[in-house]
């Protein structure tokens, strides 16, 4: 559970989205503070772009040319809005990408000389929203697959720990995070359904993967990519150095692009995140309303013993813990799972939902929020649980006829490892 931990507001939360992106004016005198390693060879914005499919995008970089549709016929990404702060993206459906060409219709244009062979110095970052992450998705490429080792530069966005976030090929390999390697929105790998600032850098000897500013993973290693091959956006090349490998094609929105010609600090990272962050971030105005009850877990480390008073921090609707084997660790609760008859949950008070209920002249609506990692799986491993019961719960307001209980909610309440 996280400092803020689990409170429920007074009734469903809409926000109001934010604005449309500012003047172009403004989003240029933002992109003019950045910093740039060696030569930016590729620039591409499209949060200024218009809606809809789109075909083409220019270069704004040094290499110069467009980023073209060279998928199907009709099979194009769109231009869209895919958050509620309203930036614009270039939303990719699982099939479509874009390559590197020296005009529209025109050929395609090998990855500069500065990207492949020897130790090619590098700098990629991208503006990124995953809704739904996968094992392996590719925001930028060039060289090809099948090896040998190290031959390959892919730029991803996945969960496994292995090639989630960079495809060398080989042991050269690297994931966003090591601690885990299955799953949606695992340990470690940026949050799916946001926007992200992710970063790929290569000095000649260590790659390093950032995400939001903040260094997630790094490895020491020798590349040699192979050359010939165009930069690709939203897919990889196979082995024969022109087919479009289809499984691990982007299903993502990528909102801006660009490849240096050297290595980015980390300074520098943080500075070029913080720079354009607020372009991305949901912003909107406050809430209508704020919630009614929070509990947050904040109890000093130690045995959260049976009978352990859990704060409501904004209302009266104290909790306390019901069986053994709970503890605090000063800023979460973690529970042992089990049998309710016997082991740890928290106990809320009687009436904390129904007196919201339309019939009791409340709204009608709920909502229920907090940050919970499992730990275990468990058959009816419940996160809240709520019913009718009669006897030995705690009161609370408005309790007296029909007991409506809050008890059993075993929620486990460790941080996830996560960005």
């Amino acid at each position: 559970m996280n400092p803020e931990g689990f409170f429920v507001p007074r009734r469903s939360l809409f926000p109001v989205l934010t604005a449309a992106l500012t003047a172009a004016g403004l989003l240029s005198t933002a992109q003019a503070q950045l910093h740039v390693a060696g030569s930016l060879l590729v620039d591409v914005d499209a949060t200024s772009a218009p809606l809809g499919p789109i075909t083409s995008i220019p270069n704004a970089g040094t290499l110069g040319g467009v980023f073209e549709t060279r998928a199907a016929v009709n099979n194009n990404p769109v231009v869209a809005q895919v958050s509620g702060n309203g930036t614009r993206g270039i939303k990719f459906d699982g099939s479509d990408f874009l390559q590197h060409a020296d005009s529209v219709g025109g050929a395609l244009i090998p990855a500069d000389p500065t990207l492949v062979g020897a130790s090619p110095t590098c700098s990629i970052e991208a503006w990124v929203l995953n809704p739904d992450i996968s094992g392996e998705e590719t925001i930028v490429s060039w060289g090809r697959r099948g090896g040998p080792d190290g031959s390959n530069m892919s730029f991803n966005y996945g969960w496994d720990d292995r090639w989630g976030a960079v495809g060398h090929w080989g042991a050269q390999d690297i994931g966003w995070d090591p601690c885990c390697n299955s799953g949606t929105d695992p340990q470690g790998v940026p949050q799916s359904g946001k926007w992200h600032h992710l970063v790929y850098t290569y000095d000649g000897t260590m790659t390093r993967v950032y995400a939001d500013g903040v260094l997630k993973n790094s490895e020491a290693l020798a590349l040699n990519t192979t050359p010939g091959t165009p930069v690709t956006i939203g897919a990889q090349m196979e082995p024969d150095g022109t087919t479009v490998t289809a499984g691990i094609r982007a299903l993502m929105t990528i909102a801006r692009l660009r490849i240096h010609s050297e290595a980015l600090s980390s300074t520098d990272i943080a500075d070029n995140y913080n720079t354009e962050k607020s372009s991305f971030s949901e912003g909107g105005s406050p809430l209508p309303y704020g919630p009614i009850h929070r509990y947050s877990f904040s109890n000093p480390a130690g045995t959260a013993s049976s009978g352990s008073v859990i704060t409501d921090s904004i209302g009266t609707a104290d909790g306390i813990v019901r069986g053994a084997g709970a503890n605090f660790t000063g800023t979460r609760l973690t529970l042992p799972g089990g049998s309710s008859a016997t082991q740890g949950y928290v106990d809320l008070p009687n009436r904390l939902l129904s007196t919201n209920s339309g019939d009791n002249g409340g709204s009608g609506e709920i909502t229920l929020e907090g940050w919970v990692k499992t730990t275990g799986a468990r058959n009816w491993g419940r996160i809240f649980d709520f019913g009718n019961g009669t006897a030995g719960e705690i009161n609370g307001p408005g309790s007296g006829a029909l007991p409506v209980v809050t008890e059993q909610t075993q929620i486990a309440t460790r941080l996830p490892c996560e960005t």
